[in-house]
């Protein structure tokens, strides 16, 4: 099992925008990977992305991807236009991603991050359903081209305030299973387990015994750097881990600086670490937290 930090991490801080600074901190920590969000990559050339590569791998980090297109590529939406051009995202996502020697891209990539319903009951509800289907069905579009890549999809199981197609690991399964590809799978993550699921340890059990398990995130229930101290009950989560010989990765997603990029979308209104803020301590807490992770299987 592997430990990996994700680049938003970082945001807030003097480096947030810097990718050679961030993975040279990041490499610091001792994680594993570096998870990435495409706006770092994707308008790159070829030979910058693969340059990007070989200096994370210099210090000693392989590269993950995280994050998707806005609402103009959706997957799922009412558009036509949308969908198409979330078919071509994906395209182009999946050459970048092979020029990163990327095993997993995840996120909200089947439709989009924040995505709500226009109106109430029942037009919710029908809108719910257009989306699925629109969704399978340019998932099974895609699925004709994902062998000829060596990379795992994880669509990201978020909570309800953040998307409304798939909000449990059960709701994955099931969008999962119906796109008919074996690579189409799911990242978890317990921030929102916390919100959606009776018990994460059953909702990671599920998404492993259908062979749709790919990712997962961690973090504290308040999004901090997983460190066993709130009231995520870790110890299930490292023997169900345990229990179903999980192999994969395992990304801190820690959104704790009140300042970050996307503070006012993931509705971060204060820090969430010890001021003043310094890099070197968020190494420390970021090496810790691996630390942590790293003892749940044993």
């Amino acid at each position: 099992m592997k430990i990996g930090l994700h680049m938003g991490y970082w945001w807030g801080t003097d480096i947030g925008s810097d990718i050679k600074a961030i993975i040279a901190y990041t490499a610091q920590t001792g994680v594993d990977y570096l998870e990435i969000n495409p706006r770092y990559f994707l308008h790159a050339t070829s030979q910058e992305r693969k340059d990007m590569r070989s200096y994370a791998q210099d210090l000693g980090l392989g590269i993950l991807i995280n994050g998707g297109a806005g609402e103009e590529a959706d997957l799922a939406s009412d558009s036509l236009a949308s969908r198409k051009a979330g078919v071509a995202f994906w395209h182009k996502m999946l050459k970048a991603a092979q020029d990163l020697a990327a095993p997993v891209w995840s996120g909200v990539i089947y439709s989009t991050w924040l995505r709500h319903p226009v109106g109430p009951y029942p037009q919710s509800a029908e809108e719910r359903q257009r989306a699925r289907e629109y969704c399978i069905a340019s998932l099974r579009e895609l699925g004709h081209i994902l062998d000829d890549y060596d990379i795992v999809i994880g669509l990201e199981v978020v909570n309800r305030y953040e998307q409304f197609l798939i909000n449990t690991a059960q709701e994955g399964v099931c969008i999962a299973e119906a796109a008919g590809n074996d690579k189409i799978q799911l990242l978890l993550d317990t921030f929102h387990m916390n919100i959606e699921e009776d018990n994460m340890a059953d909702a990671i059990r599920y998404a492993a015994d259908h062979h749709r398990l790919a990712h997962l995130h961690a973090g504290e229930s308040n999004r901090r750097v997983p460190c066993g101290g709130g009231n995520i009950h870790w110890q299930e989560i490292g023997a169900v881990l345990k229990a179903i010989d999980y192999n994969g990765a395992i990304v801190m997603e820690p959104f704790v600086l009140k300042n970050a990029d996307n503070a006012h979308r993931t509705c971060t209104w204060r820090n969430l670490m010890e001021e003043p803020i310094r890099c070197e301590h968020m190494v420390e807490m970021a090496r810790n937290g691996a630390t942590f992770l790293r003892g749940l299987k044993q």
